[in-house]
């Protein structure tokens, strides 16, 4: 009897300090053991415990996603997931930002993605001045796309000669031959992006411009846009 109420009381004792562990754990150690920087997810500094915690400068690969809160999901861990919530109220100076991304062994999950992302020149020559997400949901595993779906739009930069896209490019977010696959379509339906994201972050983006009138070809072309047929492309290629 005095030595089932001796191993009652140190699996109670186990309990308090695991629970005590858990409640207290920073979250700079929930976000090493999640595999998440490991899959380009980093932030310059990591504060508070996984229920309450913040990270600045948040990136993934090289786009700059800015200051958020996090914290760790519990229930997920019962699966052997790792989920984090990331939350941004909208202030003067950085858009609202809504994500769950999570990680279990070779997969990697985004869910209920809403944001409005600075590209800073990431796409470069292609003029992607932001994307904006909305609704996205995407599973990748082993660094191949296995579903994907929700909205994004693309905003460029204005000054392109003969071209009105004030209110950018959107269509509806794929998995196409392993890859994340997004094609554009601006308000004429003349001009396409189409942008590619393979494993390991490598890109693809193709800007067309459909039945351009030769006036226009020229100082296009001086761009950096190609003429193919009557069509005017330009490509950008390289790794978030």
């Amino acid at each position: 009897m005095i030595q089932h109420i001796t191993l009652k009381r140190i699996a109670i004792i186990a309990g308090l300090l695991l629970l005590c562990l858990l409640i207290f754990m920073p979250l700079r150690v929930a976000l090493g053991l999640s595999g998440l920087e490991q899959r380009g997810v980093s932030a310059r500094t990591v504060e508070g415990a996984i229920w309450a915690g913040q990270l600045g400068d948040l990136h993934i690969g090289n786009l700059p996603l800015g200051n958020v809160d996090a914290r760790l999901r519990p229930l997920p861990l019962l699966t052997g997931k790792t989920e984090m919530a990331l939350h941004r109220a909208q202030n003067g100076q950085s858009p609202a930002l809504n994500a769950i991304v999570g990680s279990r062994g070779d997969m990697l999950t985004v869910r209920s993605a809403s944001a409005d992302i600075a590209t800073r020149g990431v796409f470069a020559p292609v003029p992607v001045s932001s994307i904006q997400l909305e609704n996205v949901n995407a599973e990748i595993h082993g660094g191949k796309c296995v579903e994907a779906r929700g909205t994004v739009r693309v905003n460029v930069q204005q000054g392109l000669p003969g071209l009105n896209l004030s209110r950018g490019l959107s269509g509806k977010i794929a998995c196409r031959n392993g890859a994340l696959f997004v094609p554009l379509v601006g308000q004429s339906g003349l001009e396409k992006l189409e942008l590619t994201i393979r494993e390991g972050g490598r890109y693809e983006a193709v800007f067309i411009i459909d039945d351009i009138s030769p006036e226009l070809a020229a100082p296009l072309g001086g761009l950096g846009f190609s003429t193919t047929g009557n069509s005017l492309r330009l490509v950008a290629t390289g790794q978030f």
